[in-house]
């Protein structure tokens, strides 16, 4: 891999809490992020009630910071959360346990847990503008809490997380020490509040994804700490799949169904594929495999009577024009999609979302946070978070809440995988192949156009699992971008295919 690549990708994959102790409230512990308070800070414990399905639900929720060790045991830094639980308590042994987290790197758990999974949620339009502050806070019907309690944990540098006095804060911008910190915070949680007799699952949005395989095969290695499975939500596993260069020609196949997704929802395509999306997306698929990937693969070899045949069905499928798919020789970036398919209107459809739309910039691209799915989730996500921590949980603090972290976006530690495609995949096959109980759940947008959903399932059926594992990994698909959730419908469905993976997966 060119060793600026990540840097250009991960600031697309931004994205994806449980106590037993109560405890005296905590009203601004450790102000100065100094961590010199350690073990001893308060953790605030306040008692809500929600229903969800038509049944009422009495639960806790947990605010604060757990300190992290280093393997010498010495003080390193202190991670915050926010748990609900389910009260009065369930046995441990039977009530499902999630920890919680969204990727970037550098993005706190703010958008799961305010967006998808948490007992409140913003609301927001299903597509379009934000709303205009004050936020409508609601409870959120569609919340796991009935189902699994959660753990929303946001990495040292976001949130309210710090390293401790004394210890660089870019020691943990890295994918090794991101997994060892984070199954540290893990195993002193399950410890402190006893849960370890609880099934356990690991939720991640994008680079979370990467993040939940690892740290699913680290606490098994250093702790014995086994989780019931993955709930992956627009994972990044694998980044050849969706990494663009000039030696990597899958990227170009994979995205071309995400294009005509996104063609199809602006009304782009041709009549005959403009009534249908899943057998418009099943033609797209199919042909891109076929004919498609083999012509990328055959660059300036490929006759031009065939390269005619491609440019053609590419326009078909695409909405783009074919002088400019000639021009651009077949292979069409994500970022060049976004700015040509509705150029002649004057916009240019969001990556994260391709529903979205926001005004052409010729002379720049915009930054990640000017991302419409990113205004679209920034202020009313984090306005809730602060307004919910205070008002509802109890919970102050002088420090800001870093929703998310350039530094550590921009600074990352890709390690070994800097020369090559970073990739969790032959781990993720592993921990399948090696537990025949583990269970992955993986949801994907088809308007993602940061990583596309048909990705993700090229990859699912390249992991060389046993014909008797296969079933042990459930992919959904749903009619939204990168952050599922947002849209109304998609939400509703995405909970109860989490809630029926996670009843099967705990049922064994």
């Amino acid at each position: 891999m060119q060793k600026n690549v990540p840097i250009i990708i991960v600031m697309y994959l931004f994205l994806f809490v449980t106590a037993g102790l109560a405890q005296v409230p905590d009203k601004g512990s450790d102000p100065a992020g100094s961590g010199e308070k350690g073990p001893a800070e308060k953790l605030s414990v306040t008692r809500h009630a929600i229903v969800l399905d038509n049944e009422p639900l009495d639960y806790l929720a947990t605010a604060g910071r757990l300190t992290v060790l280093d393997n010498s045991g010495k003080h390193e830094s202190n991670i915050f959360f926010i748990a609900y639980t389910k009260e009065p308590g369930t046995e441990p042994s039977l009530r499902p346990l999630t920890f919680a987290f969204n990727g970037g790197p550098g993005a706190s758990s703010v958008w799961l847990n305010f967006g998808a999974l948490g007992p409140k949620r913003v609301f927001l339009p299903d597509e379009g503008m934000p709303p205009a502050p004050p936020y409508r806070i609601v409870d959120n019907a569609y919340s796991l809490l009935d189902v699994t309690d959660l753990v929303f944990i946001d990495p040292v540098g976001t949130g309210y997380s710090r390293a401790a006095e004394g210890v660089d804060e870019k020691t943990f911008f890295g994918i090794d020490k991101d997994v060892a910190t984070l199954g540290e915070f893990i195993r002193a949680y399950v410890t402190r509040f006893k849960r370890w007799d609880s099934p356990k699952f690991l939720a991640g949005e994008s680079y979370g994804g990467i993040r939940a395989v690892l740290l699913a095969h680290h606490l098994h290695e250093s702790y014995g700490l086994d989780c019931n499975g993955l709930i992956l939500i627009s994972p990044a596993l694998n980044f050849q799949s969706f990494v663009f260069g000039p030696d990597n020609f899958l990227p170009y196949a994979l995205f071309l169904p995400t294009y005509a997704a996104t063609a199809f929802y602006h009304k782009k395509l041709p009549p005959r594929l403009s009534s249908d999306l899943q057998k418009t997306l099943a033609e797209v698929e199919a042909w891109t495999m076929k004919d498609y990937f083999l012509a990328l693969n055959r660059g300036d070899a490929l006759p031009g009577a065939e390269q005619k045949e491609i440019i053609e069905k590419l326009n078909a499928y695409t909405g783009l024009p074919e002088d400019y798919i000639r021009e651009k020789r077949l292979q069409i970036t994500n970022r060049a999609f976004s700015r040509e398919l509705l150029k002649s209107q004057g916009l240019m459809v969001g990556i994260l979302d391709g529903r979205l739309t926001t005004a052409t910039r010729e002379w720049t691209e915009p930054s990640f946070l000017d991302e419409p799915g990113m205004v679209l989730t920034i202020g009313p996500y984090v306005g809730a978070l602060n307004k919910h921590l205070g008002r509802d949980l109890g919970y102050e603090s002088d420090l800001p809440y870093r929703y998310f972290s350039q530094e550590a976006n921009s600074t990352w530690n890709w390690g070994s995988a800097i020369q090559g495609f970073p990739a969790a995949t032959d781990t993720l096959a592993a921990l399948v192949s090696q537990r025949g109980y583990f269970k992955v759940f993986i949801a994907r947008g088809y308007y993602d156009l940061d990583i596309g959903y048909f990705a993700t399932k090229y990859t699912v059926d390249h992991l060389g699992l046993p014909p008797d594992l296969k079933d042990n990994i459930t992919l959904r698909f749903y009619e939204s971008g990168h952050q599922i959730y947002v849209r109304l419908s998609s939400l509703i469905k995405l909970k109860g295919d989490v809630a029926a993976f996670i009843k099967t997966a705990t049922s064994q």
